[in-house]
């Protein structure tokens, strides 16, 4: 109690880490912004959040800020996933962590992997999740996590193995740590004589930071022959417009996008047409999006409106 008082009093503040809330300082170790396909039902996602306040507390640092990017990424498919999150990316604080996690190869020999960009790193798993965002915002480092060991779960690397490198590397980041590189400082683990079984002490018996795989390129990871675009609905969003692979920067904007018989022209926004009219868009993220003025797209097209629907392009 004495701490926190300290802590709370105005003539002994404790720096600024991260975040202001209700007017006092709010210190966190970095943020860590999650990308999953866990949905929100059940407790996966309550669990995964849960892993990375323990894992603080067992570094003796103050638990990070946490984002919900998303938990509806488009289930068991990495690739329609890397194009959804590549262009989330500008839109993240500077400075944290994503952990992202759509798994469908769980607990085989898949490796995962930590990415860093230009002030940021991506952890999840090498199965092309994040190799669009790699190579468009120009990975600088990546290492391959250690295999794990002992007390982890098969099904679940995103809580017993990728959370616990997101904390770290938050940890890190927020401490200003002057490492410009992981490659300069050996393989840590964090030692704990608890068992599984043991509430808010999970077992930690392994290496979190992983042998450098390749420090320059992204050469070695999954999905670094895919396209920079693909002419595909990847995702659905909750109003039934349809996210696409495709950057409006790369289109015409006299170009009619063809699907499901439609030919589909482009307007900036939603009041540029007819109520129920389907139009494309350059969306938020600066994606092709096909969208219909107070209706769902989705529905309007059909079968065309499904997840995996390739369209064309005229001129």
């Amino acid at each position: 109690m004495a701490r926190l008082l300290e802590r709370l009093s105005p003539h002994a503040p404790e720096p600024i880490d991260s975040g202001v809330v209700a007017g006092q300082s709010n210190r966190c170790s970095g943020v860590i912004t999650l990308f999953t396909d866990y949905g929100l039902n059940g407790p996966y996602v309550g669990q995964l959040k849960s892993r990375l306040i323990q894992t603080s507390a067992l570094l003796a640092s103050p638990s990070p800020t946490i984002v919900d990017l998303m938990h509806d990424a488009p289930q068991f498919d990495p690739q329609r996933s890397a194009y959804l999150l590549a262009p989330c990316l500008p839109y993240l604080p500077s400075r944290s962590v994503l952990l992202a996690v759509v798994d469908p190869g769980v607990g085989s020999e898949r490796a995962g992997l930590a990415i860093k960009l230009a002030d940021s790193w991506l952890v999840g798993p090498d199965n092309g999740l994040m190799a669009v965002a790699a190579k468009r915002f120009g990975a600088k480092e990546t290492y391959r996590l250690a295999h794990p060991q002992t007390g982890v779960s098969p099904t679940f690397h995103g809580r017993d193995v990728f959370a616990d490198v997101a904390v770290e590397l938050a940890q890190d980041i927020a401490q200003g740590d002057p490492r410009e590189s992981l490659a300069h400082q050996p393989t840590r683990a964090i030692d704990s004589k608890s068992s599984p079984a043991d509430f808010g002490q999970p077992h930690m018996d392994r290496a979190f930071l992983v042998s450098d795989m390749d420090t320059s390129s992204t050469g070695a990871i999954v999905g670094r022959d895919w396209p920079e675009d693909i002419d595909e609905i990847i995702y659905r969003d909750g109003y039934g417009n349809l996210h696409t692979g495709r950057r409006a920067a790369t289109v015409n904007d006299a170009a009619r996008l063809v699907i499901s018989e439609s030919e589909i022209r482009r307007a900036e926004k939603f009041a540029d047409v007819a109520p129920g009219e389907l139009f494309w868009y350059e969306n938020s993220m600066g994606m092709v999006e096909v969208a219909a003025n107070c209706e769902s797209a989705s529905h309007l097209l059909g079968e065309g409106g499904k997840i995996g629907t390739r369209f064309g392009w005229i001129n």
